[in-house]
């Protein structure tokens, strides 16, 4: 009997056969891909070609419908994922420094509200709201900004809620000629780009990965330099913070090198402490001079007294049980112990006098700088001076003048309790 030969698979279907194996391939490997993408991983199975540039370089992995970009530049550090289409990012580049943007223009709308950021513009006016200049991103389409005062690691600065702030200060702009910008390719903080910008000549001078103010100016709400000099972070691999010195006509300079963990600057006596490696110091940066050294806990304050007696602040975090809290002392410049007990959780210092709490007796003391007690200390309900939207300290100080210093004591830690104020009399504390 005869029977029918059967038919094989004809080319038609094996090439649309081909065709999906081919776009389920291609979709597993850009799956894959984006997932080494989203962990700053490059991708497998591309060409790889490398861009040299007078400030680093780009590194291209060319895949199939896409490309995967690794910029390594001075004037951009980031990584793309992009269709094929989408073009490199091409930035001027002048002396390691990219080129601004200057061929724009302005809106038609007036920025009479003094807005720092307008129609996607930054603006920059004076203490007095006089328009110094704009700015247009280079980095992104509108996401820069004007920088903000930044923090180092050990965070002294947030570290002690009596002095804690949780607002964004922003950098104040030298001469009225300058501007630290913070042109950055994302908002995570890891990548800042913290230019500092001429103003007047549409420039950039330098740039660095971070930015402190030496103080926060609370009537104009800057974070100011010390007398135009500034806290910045380099732009190394491992960053380490230094201190620069503007001057009007736009020169920078160095003036304590890049190699420290942490720098802060005491207003109250001019001085600055240091950290490398651990180990603190004490630096008159006007003498050029270490003034104690060699202290192995963080310094959190430097200040002086009626008397210009140059004390400082040491803290140390202290874990008891489920408490954590910071224990501080307080030492002569010279190195020697002046307050050192055990569990001093606070210690707020004025001219003539200073106050601490002492977490053992659970009382806020009170000593003039002949160690003196001029009063019997306060019983305070509890002692934790951390707070949140919930809770509240042990005690706040609403006020303080020459004359009186106003606290107010909360009762219990939540804010349904009732608080009481004291009145204190210091005018006479002063021996």
């Amino acid at each position: 009997m005869y029977q029918k030969k059967k038919k094989g698979i004809g080319n038609k279907k094996k090439i649309e056969i081909l065709i999906l194996v081919f776009v389920a391939l291609w979709g597993i490997m850009l799956l894959v891909n984006y997932y080494r993408y989203t962990f700053n991983q490059p991708p497998i199975l591309c060409l790889k070609s490398v861009r040299k540039y007078s400030d680093g370089d780009i590194t291209e992995y060319t895949c199939i419908g896409y490309v995967y970009r690794d910029y390594a530049r001075m004037a951009i550090s980031q990584t793309t994922f992009d269709p094929f289409w989408v073009k490199r990012i091409e930035i001027e580049d002048k002396n390691g420094l990219p080129v601004p943007i200057t061929d724009y223009k302005e809106p038609e709308e007036k920025n009479n509200t003094h807005e720092d950021k307008w129609y996607g513009l930054l603006y920059f006016f004076s203490e007095r709201y006089q328009q110094l200049g704009t700015y247009k991103c280079i980095n992104s389409d509108s996401d820069c900004f004007q920088a903000i005062a930044g923090h180092d690691n050990y965070n002294l600065e947030y570290n002690d809620p009596l002095t804690r702030s949780y607002e964004s200060h922003k950098m104040e702009y030298p001469f009225d000629l300058y501007a630290f910008i913070n042109d950055s390719t994302d908002n995570s903080g890891v990548n800042n780009k913290i230019y500092l910008f001429d103003i007047k000549n549409r420039e950039y001078l330098a740039q660095y990965s971070d930015i402190k103010e030496s103080y926060y100016d609370k009537s104009a709400k800057l974070g100011r330099g010390d007398n135009n000099r500034y806290i910045v972070k380099n732009m190394e691999d491992s960053p380490k913070w230094g201190v620069i010195e503007i001057n009007e006509g736009g020169n920078v300079e160095t003036v304590l090198p890049f190699e420290y963990d942490s720098i802060s600057y005491f207003k109250d006596s001019d001085l600055y402490a240091l950290c490398k490696d651990d180990i603190w110091f004490i630096y008159d940066l006007g003498k050029k001079a270490i003034v104690a050294d060699n202290i192995s806990e963080p310094i959190y304050d430097v200040f002086e007294n009626y008397n210009e007696t140059v004390y400082y602040k040491t803290g140390v975090k202290r874990t008891v049980g489920d408490q954590i809290y910071y224990s501080y002392k307080l030492y002569h410049l010279n190195g020697s112990l002046y307050l050192g007990l055990d569990n001093i959780t606070e210690i707020v210092n004025y001219d003539n006098y200073f106050m601490f709490v002492n977490k053992d007796d659970s009382k806020l003391h009170f000593m003039n700088y002949a160690r003196v007690e001029p009063m019997e200390p306060i019983q305070l309900y509890f002692t934790d001076l951390n707070y949140d939207e919930y809770t509240q300290p042990s005690f706040r100080i609403k006020s303080v003048t020459s004359r009186q210093l106003t606290l107010r004591i909360a009762k219990c830690k939540e804010l349904t309790c009732g608080t009481q104020d004291e009145y204190i009399d210091t005018k006479n504390w002063l021996n």
